[in-house]
């Protein structure tokens, strides 16, 4: 891929930076994940055998970059780059997720032909950029997790890079908390790079180590399945360098937009933006839209033993009552049919049911996700519940009359209905056991 400015004396590249991570024309880089924000990363990590597919294409306009001063800002239009990222993300191991991203530039429109500027020679791949996130501190509500990348550059005679530059390497912190339907996160981090030697009479010098740091913040509206999404994102140099092209070393732009699930695996992205100071590949308007589509899990979730439910979701039950839930015991979108594997956790329940014993009685609880509506999901719920009451009488023979069923529908989720492993977790049913005081 190559990148041309046509002045005089050579060539010149543009740069991307960070949430900004990039070495092509965009500083927007959207998580592999998909789980919370757009370019931001939460603590969440995909959980083993999770994977998630995602697009998100945007325009930036104003964003190349020019060596003398032109007529330029939010109503002067000079250029207009397309791009976007492939991203892959999966679940390997608990707390600890991994993804590739593959940036793109599909086509750039420069009305500033006579001005010495920078623009692209042809379109295609700007990078491969590797990541990997692990989450060391917290559970599903809060947390903290370190993440680690590295850009393997694919643009040609960059003069912000150098020639025959090495990969750049990115360490960062993600910090975030949830207080009922609010989100927020940040990042902060540090951009190791390896440039190489200055481009023949570039006026350009490659850039050197980079501070990087983002904020996050959403709300979730259960009715609609749409989340809103704010976030801000910047970089500065190391060490303080002139201006180069006209704009700031440092970046710094805004966004908003929504995040809308469309069905049990897709979601779908779009927003706006624009700088908050005339940086690296910040454009005055950037637009973006995009999707993501999630899957699994594929591995590592079944075959789990029977846990105590968070206590932290529900009221301490008192000490004449246990309740359960079992790892694994998850319904397919829409069904209330058994599986096998759910009957393999059912054996397990009963194998507990019996140490319990004697007991007054047992109460199911069936739950849905909050995708359909409320009244389909109740009778969802109560269906469900009825459906292990019954594998539980004809099966093993408890007594049904002991066993009372509810349905609660999406009333009371246990993990974030945005997100597609959390509609997952909440696809379940919940047991308890009252036993005689």
């Amino acid at each position: 891929m190559h990148l041309m400015v046509f002045l005089a004396f050579g060539f010149v590249t543009l740069s991307a930076q960070a949430n900004v991570v990039g070495t092509g024309a965009q500083n927007f880089n959207t998580t592999p994940g998909g789980l919370d924000f757009v370019t931001v990363h939460s603590s969440q990590t995909l959980r083993p055998g999770f994977v998630n597919f995602g697009f998100l294409s945007n325009i930036a306009v104003n964003s190349l970059p020019y060596l003398e001063e032109i007529p330029q800002g939010r109503t002067d239009f000079n250029d207009l780059l397309w791009g976007g990222d492939l991203n892959l993300g999966v679940g390997l191991l608990e707390n600890w997720e991994a993804g590739v991203s593959f940036p793109f530039v599909f086509k750039q429109i420069v009305n500033a032909s006579q001005t010495l500027h920078g623009e692209f020679s042809k379109a295609g791949n700007t990078e491969v950029r590797f990541q990997t996130k692990y989450k060391f501190l917290g559970d599903s509500l809060q947390g903290a997790a370190l993440m680690g990348s590295v850009n393997l550059d694919r643009i040609k005679n960059n003069p912000y890079t150098g020639l025959n530059a090495g990969p750049n390497f990115n360490l960062e912190l993600a910090i975030d908390r949830t207080w009922g339907r609010f989100h927020v996160a940040t990042n902060i981090g540090y951009r190791f790079t390896h440039p190489g030697t200055a481009v023949l009479e570039s006026p350009i010098e490659p850039l050197g180590n980079q501070w990087i740091a983002s904020i996050a913040g959403s709300t979730h509206f259960l009715k609609t399945n749409t989340r809103l999404i704010t976030e801000i994102f910047s970089s500065a140099p190391a060490t303080p360098r002139g201006p180069d092209a006209k704009r700031s070393s440092s970046s710094l732009e805004w966004i908003f937009g929504v995040k809308q699930i469309v069905d049990q695996n897709m979601s779908f992205h779009a927003g706006m933006g624009t700088e908050l100071l005339h940086g690296f590949a910040s454009p005055d308007w950037r637009f973006y839209a995009g999707i993501n589509l999630a899957y699994g899990p594929w591995f590592g979730i079944t075959g789990k033993p029977l846990t105590l439910l968070p206590s932290r979701r529900l009221e301490e039950p008192p000490l004449s009552e246990k309740r359960f839930v079992i790892q694994g015991l998850f319904f397919p979108f829409g069904s209330d049919q058994i599986e096998q594997d759910v009957l393999d956790a059912i054996q397990e329940l009963v194998e507990r049911i019996k140490f319990e014993a004697p007991y007054e009685k047992i109460i199911i609880e069936g739950h849905t996700d909050s995708i359909g509506s409320e009244e389909y999901n109740l009778k969802l719920s109560l269906n469900r519940a009825v459906a292990i009451a019954e594998v539980l009488v004809k099966k093993y023979g408890l007594s049904r009359e002991k066993m009372q069923t509810f349905g609660y529908g999406e009333t009371r989720p246990i993990a974030d209905n945005g997100d597609y492993q959390g509609r997952h977790d909440n696809r379940r049913v919940e047991f308890r056991i009252i036993k005689n005081p």
